[in-house]
């Protein structure tokens, strides 16, 4: 449906755009393998600890903002109402949505990257 570039997008605009394709796709598998068939040196996969946090974070920003939408959309036909307030129901549900939505985007990403077990993938993901 969505793929991270554009829900990096939606959250944070043209410049964040921008910086995961320059900083966030820097060193993937692709590009690594582009570079090798080509006899070329690969760009390099390690990353300053300040660009790792940053791409990290758009991991889990986008998948924030894919759930908020989700979960808005859904308050739109299902109206929610928590202590008879239809705000308090709406943000419970957009920060539960939310968070799983970023977790699962951290969990696909630190999995495979990581080559990690399942439950290895899931703290780290949480953390």
């Amino acid at each position: 449906m969505f793929s991270e570039s554009d829900t990096t997008g939606l959250w944070s605009g043209p410049v964040g755009l921008y910086a995961y394709y320059k900083v966030g796709r820097l060193g993937t598998k692709q590009r690594v393998h582009r570079a090798n068939e080509r006899g070329e040196k690969p760009p390099n996969k390690k990353k300053p600890f300040w660009q790792s946090v940053g791409v990290a974070a758009t991991h889990c920003g986008s998948g924030c903002t894919l759930g908020d939408i989700c979960a808005e959309l859904f308050v739109f036909f299902v109206p929610i109402v928590i202590f008879g307030s239809h705000v308090l129901g709406t943000w419970v549900l957009d920060y539960i949505v939310a968070f799983i939505f970023g977790i699962a985007f951290q969990y696909f990403t630190i999995k495979p990257m990581r080559e990690l077990s399942m439950g290895d993938a899931l703290k780290g993901a949480v953390k």
